[in-house]
């Protein structure tokens, strides 16, 4: 094939997927396409009959909780686009972000998918990871071998960092200052709620006060 797709094993598809990588392809030459993941407790066996991505869709609606821009679960690319891939441990973090940062520093289209592409994550503890959550995936020396090679602060390039979003109806837009913007939605909430917390419970101004 000359277009290849990475994608984590405990994501859940539907045919969106496909048809959003055809409008990326229509649309760039060269390009990475990447998707956020949203977190579904998924604990029954699937029926793959007829209707099942309307119902998978409605749960992700309903019961569904979009993850944070650091969770990059796909990643499509045609073939060639990695030439020079340092060896990374792929199931640690900072080998999603040194792909986006390698993308970037090419000069590639980095195009966000999230809106139009469902990526359901089916939510699990990490049990299967020597060292658990804390000191396999996420830490040990896996992950600081790949924090090496990924060369940059830490979440430096993330989903933020891409060049393009894809909209629900399927538009690809270009966008800027994401990143930017992000940090000073960040502050804000910093300052203005979670600091004031104390004081608007005291005030009985919080939900939980009102509660």
């Amino acid at each position: 094939g000359d277009v290849f797709a990475y994608v984590n094993a405990d994501i859940i598809l539907t045919r969106k997927f496909m048809a959003g990588i055809e409008k990326v392809r229509n649309r760039f030459e060269k390009f990475l396409a990447v998707g956020r993941r949203t977190n579904l407790d998924v604990r029954e066996a699937l029926e793959f009959d007829e209707g099942w991505e309307a119902r998978l869709r409605e749960r992700l609606r309903t019961e569904g909780q979009l993850e944070s821009y650091t969770a990059i679960d796909c990643f499509v690319f045609p073939r060639g686009t990695y030439q020079e891939v340092p060896p990374l441990a792929i199931g640690r973090v900072w080998f999603d972000q040194w792909c986006i940062k390698y993308a970037r520093k090419k000069g590639l289209a980095v195009v966000d998918m999230t809106r139009f592409v469902p990526l359901a994550h089916q939510s699990h503890d990490y049990s299967h990871v020597a060292g658990g959550r804390e000191f396999g995936a996420y830490g040990g020396a896996e992950a600081e071998e790949n924090l090496k090679y990924y060369g940059e602060r830490r979440h430096t390039y993330t989903i933020l960092s891409a060049t393009h979003e894809m909209t629900e109806a399927g538009k690809i837009r270009r966008v800027i200052w994401r990143r930017e913007s992000a940090a000073v939605r960040e502050f804000l909430w910093e300052v203005f709620v979670h600091k004031t917390l104390g004081i608007r419970k005291r005030l009985g101004l919080s939900r939980g006060a009102q509660a």
